[in-house]
């Protein structure tokens, strides 16, 4: 029987993966047992015992040899093959969470990122050109006292960690106001408004691969696992004609790609598959990513946690971190980017269900413009999509939802 996957670790011998039980039942006079014990990959020969059953079965180690009690009669262990002779067949197992183990083996990967402003690990580097920018254009945005602390906190803690960096005397910087926004009752988040700067922002886009695209290479897979990189953007540094922020007292610039630059998806999208190129090709195991989502699904568990040691590896090479509270690890079933993926199954996840249920019909511009991005979002749940929602682009421009459209909107929701 199936089992989630559990990472062993004998007392003699390798570490073992293991996602499979068996139940065994002995029934004699005066001993009834009843218990599961762990699989061990190509090695089906050795019985995993647990201290509770060699507790009941009166288990022994002597010198010369290992034995248990069946019915009152003492029972020598035989030797398993003759190269193991010497030693106790009798293994003790430890159980280890192969995230935590992922963590213990490499604690760069999990660590907090450490930025410099001059170099990183990698020599990739994103480059920016602007054209016709006008550089003495941008003013700051005027906020009130609680937003100015919540700014000046920002930074502090980007002058900290090298993302941002005094301008010198002689430098050329487009600047870009910021402003917050409230994202919970305790949390502001600080965002760059580079709007201005990506209408002279020149680039070449790179290709990322579609959302349907991802799940197409998920078939057949059992086993998956989901990363979320750490400040991903923010791990590049940037050349070429330079950016920065300004405020109502003061003005910087970026020394990392910031988020929000509209060139900034394909720099990393472009740096993140050369890493992922230099994984092992295999048939089994498939590894995808989403911007700073990484998604990684396999056949077997022995190979998913192999190409899982591969791309901590790899990350810690190139000075990536994750966030472990984020990240999913060899699981059957998991949540990625909206979605509830399991073997040969792809379904809307319940916080989006939970959304769809709670939608208020649409009443202006607005409103219709993020409910027609939600469903589009979900459309490969929603037969003739397109059709139903064509209403509402055309209606897009309009200050009121006509009566006669809202029975559509409630079709969709």
């Amino acid at each position: 029987m199936q089992c989630p996957p559990v990472l062993i670790k004998p007392a003699i011998g390798d570490r073992y993966i293991i996602d499979k039980l068996a139940r065994v039942r002995i029934q004699t006079n005066n001993l009834h047992i009843d218990e599961k014990f762990f699989i061990i990959p190509e090695q089906r020969n050795n019985i995993i015992f647990g201290k509770p059953l060699l507790k009941l079965l009166k288990y022994q180690l002597q010198d010369d040899h290992e034995s248990i009690e069946i019915d009152g009669t003492r029972v020598i262990i035989p030797t398993v093959t003759p190269l193991l002779t010497n030693r106790p067949h009798i293994r003790l197992i430890m159980q280890t969470d192969i995230k935590e183990q992922l963590r213990e083996q490499y604690p760069l990967v999990f660590a907090e990122p450490s930025f410099n402003n001059k170099k990183t690990k990698h020599n990739y580097i994103a480059s920016v050109r602007l054209n016709n920018f006008p550089y003495h254009k941008p003013k700051a945005y005027f906020t009130n006292q609680l937003q100015r602390q919540a700014i000046e906190q920002f930074i502090k803690q980007s002058l900290a960690t090298k993302m941002i960096s005094p301008i010198d005397t002689d430098e050329l910087v487009a600047l870009s106001p910021v402003f917050p926004i409230q994202q919970s009752k305790d949390k502001i988040r600080i965002i760059t408004d580079l709007r201005k700067v990506n209408t002279h922002l020149l680039y070449t886009p790179r290709s990322i691969p579609p959302i349907q695209h991802i799940f197409g290479n998920l078939a057949n897979k059992t086993i998956f696992s989901s990363l979320d990189i750490r400040k991903a953007y923010q791990q590049i540094l940037i050349k070429g004609d330079k950016l920065g922020l300004i405020t109502e007292l003061c003005s910087y610039k970026f020394n990392r790609l910031p988020y929000g630059l509209a060139s900034a998806p394909y720099w990393w999208g472009e740096f993140i598959q050369n890493i992922i190129k230099k994984l092992p090709q295999s048939k089994n195991t498939t590894v995808s990513y989403y911007y700073d989502d990484l998604i990684i699904a396999s056949s077997t568990i022995a190979e998913h946690y192999t190409t899982l040691k591969h791309i901590m590896a790899l990350l810690t090479k190139n000075g990536l971190s994750l966030s472990y509270g984020k990240i999913h690890i060899a699981e059957p079933k998991i949540n990625f980017l909206g979605y509830e993926l399991s073997h040969n199954r792809l379904a809307i996840d319940k916080e989006k269900k939970t959304t769809i249920a709670q939608w208020e019909l649409p009443q202006d511009k607005k409103a219709i413009e993020k409910s027609t991005g939600f469903v589009n979002f979900l459309r490969n749940f929603i037969p003739n999509a397109s059709q139903i929602l064509a209403p509402f682009y055309q209606f897009a421009t309009t200050k009121l939802l006509p009566n006669h459209e809202k029975p559509i909107f409630q079709k969709v929701i």
